[in-house]
């Protein structure tokens, strides 16, 4: 059987590739990035008085991710736009950053985020109730749902209360209003929306959450800033708005795309059917479940390798340096382009096509080669709990249905805050059992 040739970005070739903005070439791949991305290990070229080096090396990735930030400073473009401020995890640097990252890890630590599974089983039960109630066959825009079920999940696990606590109705209006917004490209109508939310969890004040590691319980405390986590209003309010914005998105843009190849591929869907009753049967998924549904942990791998959403990740380099035989001069903008890395001829086997088996079998051929959630000290924060929520929601959906789609509807790629699909991504339930 053929195997499926997922979208890709439609690159240039190097001498069509008109570079005259930093941040245009950096964000919008699909006009800047040069398809000699995709067998050379790094492009460079000087862009007014800046040298900007496009990387896709697993050496000079591992070499600028993981070393120290006054190596290689994050650049000003992470305090500008996006979906967070200047006082985010994303955006701060040196003690701020240090302080805001050990104030956070608890909340995300494996034994931590184990705690949520009551909260995610109870979000697919409610998702499956809603769908259940419309006629079969039952046909959803499949990027919405995940993006109402995501940011159902990431509003009670950081100002729910318990694991049962009813989803505020407006946290759900505003999903599907991001969800349009993003549709149409509309960047900085997204960051508004997700600002509202913010906005909201602010107004909620101090509460016990479902998790006592969360130090969002104490935001909005009347007796000054919140010196028990050694945070700021600023830092929890900028926060709130990074982990509202990346902690949905990252997870509904990979459900959405890892139901959309097996609705694409029947015998990848028959053989996650297999495993998912092998493993699971016919009960809740638990956390002893997660590491078993290895080939479902392929399927969402390989998914992340074709779509990661975040496709770069930026640096500049302190001292002139050379990465990947090129010598750069000081305050080179270093763009890492996962995208790049994810699909280089190099370093994968046939790296256009959705094959999860290549994680089974020793692919890629260098541990740097595949960094859905970067790596090093600036690594997401969150994805222990990105993971879990990803397998748990997978699995929970097939264990119940299988999908189809309409495979003459054509999708493209396309690039803003995260690579995303241009238009819905329309998906049929059938029930299983």
């Amino acid at each position: 059987m053929a195997r499926l040739v997922p979208p890709a970005l439609d690159l240039h070739n190097v001498s069509a590739a008109h570079w005259t903005s930093l941040t245009k070439v950096i964000r919008q791949p699909e006009r800047y990035w040069p398809a000699e991305l995709l067998t050379q290990p790094i492009i460079t070229r000087r862009i007014g008085r800046r040298t900007l080096a496009l990387i896709a090396d697993p050496e000079a990735a591992k070499t600028i991710l993981t070393g120290s930030e006054e190596e290689f400073p994050r650049p000003r473009l992470y305090q500008v736009g996006g979906l967070s401020g200047r006082d985010s995890l994303i955006a701060s640097s040196g003690r701020q950053w240090r302080r805001q990252r050990r104030s956070f890890s608890a909340m995300f630590r494996p034994e931590t985020v184990s705690k949520l599974l009551p909260l995610y089983r109870r979000a697919i039960a409610l998702a499956i109730a809603d769908w259940g109630g419309r006629p079969e066959p039952i046909r959803l825009d499949m990027s919405l749902e995940m993006m109402r079920l995501a940011m159902g999940i990431i509003w009670q696990a950081l100002f729910g209360q318990c694991t049962d606590d009813a989803l505020p109705p407006f946290v759900d209006d505003v999903a599907a209003r991001i969800h349009a917004a993003q549709l149409r490209s509309e960047d900085n109508v997204v960051a508004r929306h997700v600002a509202e939310l913010a906005d909201a969890a602010q107004r909620r004040g101090p509460h016990r959450g479902i998790l006592q590691e969360n130090p969002f319980n104490a935001w909005g405390a009347a007796s000054g800033d919140p010196a028990q986590h050694g945070l700021t209003r600023k830092d929890f309010y900028d926060n709130a708005r990074l982990f509202l914005g990346a902690g949905h998105e990252t997870v509904a843009l990979t459900l959405s795309w890892a139901f959309w190849l097996v609705a694409r591929d029947g015998q990848i869907q028959r053989r996650l059917h297999d495993e998912i009753d092998q493993v699971i049967d016919a009960g809740p998924i638990e956390a002893a479940h997660i590491e078993r549904l290895s080939f479902t942990g392929n399927v969402l791998n390989e998914t992340l390798r074709l779509f990661a959403p975040g496709f770069v990740t930026v640096r500049r380099s302190r001292d002139p340096i050379v990465l990947a035989g090129e010598r750069l001069p000081a305050s080179t903008v270093l763009a890492v382009c996962i995208y790049a890395l994810h699909r280089h001829r190099q370093w994968w086997d046939e790296p256009d096509l959705f094959h999860p088996d290549r994680f089974g079998a020793g692919e890629p051929r260098h541990r740097y080669a595949f960094l859905p959630f970067s790596v090093g000290p600036r690594a997401c924060i969150g994805a222990t709990f990105a993971w879990t929520e990803a397998v748990t929601i997978f699995a929970g959906i097939l264990q119940r249905f299988s999908v189809a789609t309409d495979t003459t509807v054509p999708i493209k790629l396309r690039t803003g805050i995260s690579l995303r699909p241009d238009h819905a991504l329309p998906i049929v339930l059938h029930p299983r059992r």
